[in-house]
């Protein structure tokens, strides 16, 4: 990949080429991150989803173009976070809210002060 990509088309450009079949979550991620990356406020983008449909697809596939393009790496930032240890919480008898709240903790430690 070469040049500066910035707009939502060509986001979503690049990661369609990896997640075939999710055409929306592709559109929906490809705005938000393009949006990061021009320095607007961007909230949450929350993935649910039965397993195998392309949740963590699609994360890579973000990942994997940061890190290929160092101009884009530097201005954004992506914190993953996997809630099916929640699932696992729940099943060893741990509340998932605050679970939940530790995950946050940990996204906050790796984004850093403010």
């Amino acid at each position: 990949m070469s040049g500066l990509i910035a707009t939502p088309r060509q986001i979503a450009e690049v990661l369609g080429r990896r997640v075939l079949g999710q055409e929306e979550a592709v559109r929906e991620v490809s705005v938000a991150l393009a949006k990061k990356l021009a320095g607007l406020s961007v909230g949450n983008v929350l993935m649910i989803g039965s397993s195998g449909s392309g949740k963590t697809t699609i994360m890579r596939a973000v990942e994997a173009m940061l890190a290929s393009n160092p101009e884009l790496a530097h201005r954004s930032t992506v914190v993953r976070i996997h809630a099916n240890v929640l699932g696992e919480a729940a099943v060893s008898g741990r509340p998932g809210g605050v679970l939940l709240t530790k995950l946050m903790e940990r996204a906050r430690e790796q984004l850093g002060p403010d």
